[in-house]
């Protein structure tokens, strides 16, 4: 389970930066959901708080609060990447 869902994190979280950068509060508070829940069945309780508070932030769109939280989830994908050998999400911030 834990090696399926790191396989599938750069992936939501390009999706997660498309949305981002699109101002799409309704997308990115999905697949924050995802990520939060995810994230907590596979055993990856450091992506779970701030999947969260993405999630709240997106839902509320809360712009100015977001950038920092999706950055401390761009780290931890790069590091679950690190860790089961997946690609690393790369990401062209604006």
């Amino acid at each position: 389970m834990a090696r399926s869902f790191a396989r599938q994190v750069p992936e939501r979280l390009r999706e997660m930066e498309h949305a981002w950068r699109s101002r799409d509060f309704i997308t990115l508070a999905q697949l924050a959901h995802w990520l939060k829940g995810s994230g907590g069945t596979a055993g990856f309780a450091d992506i779970t708080a701030p999947a969260k508070l993405l999630e709240e932030l997106a839902k509320q769109s809360v712009a100015d609060q977001i950038e920092p939280v999706m950055a401390q989830l761009q780290h931890l994908g790069a590091r679950l990447a690190a860790a089961y050998g997946g690609d690393t999400p790369i990401v062209h911030r604006q």
